[in-house]
């Protein structure tokens, strides 16, 4: 049996951009001049009915490049049109369906159309991810795929000025402001905290509750958001050393109250994800990601955070750190990857008032302590950010 190595190459021609994989025998030098390969392919014709194509190259490297391990290169030989398909009868495939046989000297592969991604904005045509263990051929996909997660997200500010009274409003900053300390002590990581902000403003979008339960919620959603996202999550028998007044049946009864009501649906992509992955668009370092973590984090303790989508926030806090550590003004049209422009300019302007007046109230004292921290890169210290 032949042992292959697999390379993924990309081809155009003028009819059809299309995918396909070509197969490298590794231990049989003297097959390599003989070797070929067969692409069989979908496409349209000009009535856009779909048709079967095959095109056959035959492997051109030599002896040489092959022992020095280099990439696999072919050349055309020949190229068919088969019969065209009705289009009732065509099946249209969104994967590839490969089939390479690894006792033979000659591949084919089944493959399809590849998707016409040209209006696709690819964010991360310019991005720096040198030794960053992230994978740039599929940022963009994982950063679509994120950005349609987000979407799920189901509440809004006018659902919780509805529902909520106007105590409950003010309390949720000082109860965001308790979470971020709980969240810095048991040391987890960002994701954690975020999703609890979520689950939190999802229940207030959907039910009412008192200012006796409001803490009682905190703890739930962060306990609910640490046994999703953490290996070890936070033990029941850890709130009772806090001396909350809150016993463990009443967590636990609380706790199915909470899922109920959010029908069970706590896989909802964060806006801290979307911030990490914008962050790479511009090379941030450590100090410019934290730096714009931190703007993130006090702008959720503003109830009008639940105002604008993710996506929003996270373009918003990227051009605040490219304008104030750069000092460049980006032009938004080209920034912005939706058409929400004048939405952007409304963000951006709130989440900097709200920085120029952190430290101001007691409800905003733990987000300054947990960015003065060394993990942090104590960022409140060194943008002289202290309290007042």
């Amino acid at each position: 049996m032949q042992s292959e190595n697999i390379n993924i190459i990309e081809m155009n021609n003028n009819e059809s951009a299309f995918t396909f994989i070509t197969r490298k025998i590794t231990n049989n030098a003297s097959q390599i001049n003989q070797n070929k390969l067969t692409v069989i392919y979908e496409k349209e014709n000009k009535d856009k009915n779909p048709i079967i194509s095959t095109m056959t190259f035959c492997l051109k490297d030599t002896e040489e490049n092959f022992n020095q391990n280099k990439k696999a290169s072919y050349y055309k030989i020949s190229e068919n049109n088969k019969e065209n398909i009705k289009q009732n009868y065509i099946k249209v495939q969104k994967k590839y369906n490969i089939n390479v046989p690894s006792s033979t000297s000659t591949s084919e592969i089944y493959i399809s159309e590849k998707e016409n991604n040209s209006n696709k904005k690819n964010v991360f045509n310019d991005c720096n991810i040198k030794n960053l263990n992230f994978p740039y051929e599929y940022l963009l996909d994982i950063f679509t795929n994120i950005l349609k997660d987000s979407t799920k997200k189901n509440y809004s500010l006018e659902k919780i000025l509805l529902i909520q009274s106007k105590d409950i409003i003010k309390n949720r900053q000082i109860l965001i402001n308790w979470l971020s300390l709980l969240h810095f002590i048991c040391h987890y990581n960002e994701m954690t905290f975020y999703l609890t902000i979520n689950l939190l403003d999802s229940y207030l979008s959907k039910k009412k509750i008192s200012n006796d339960k409001l803490q009682l919620l905190g703890i739930v959603c962060f306990w609910i958001s640490s046994k999703y996202n953490e290996v070890f999550n936070i033990p029941l028998s850890y709130f009772e050393k806090l001396k909350l007044n809150f016993k463990k049946e009443e967590i636990l009864n609380f706790e199915y109250e909470v899922l109920e009501t959010l029908n069970f649906n706590i896989s909802i992509s964060t806006v801290y994800e979307i911030y990490s992955y914008l962050s790479l668009r511009f090379s941030f370092n450590e100090t410019d990601f934290y730096f714009g973590l931190f703007m993130l984090e006090v702008f959720q303790l503003d109830i009008k955070s639940t105002n604008y989508h993710s996506l929003i926030i996270a373009e918003s806090i990227c051009y605040l750190v490219y304008y104030i550590n750069y000092k460049q003004n980006l032009n938004l049209k080209d920034f912005v990857i939706k058409d929400d422009e004048h939405k952007v300019r409304n963000c951006i302007t709130e989440i900097f008032e709200d920085c120029k007046n952190i430290g101001k109230t007691p409800f905003d004292n733990n987000v300054i302590k947990k960015f003065s921290n060394e993990k942090y890169k104590k960022i409140c210290i060194v943008y002289n950010i202290v309290n007042k």
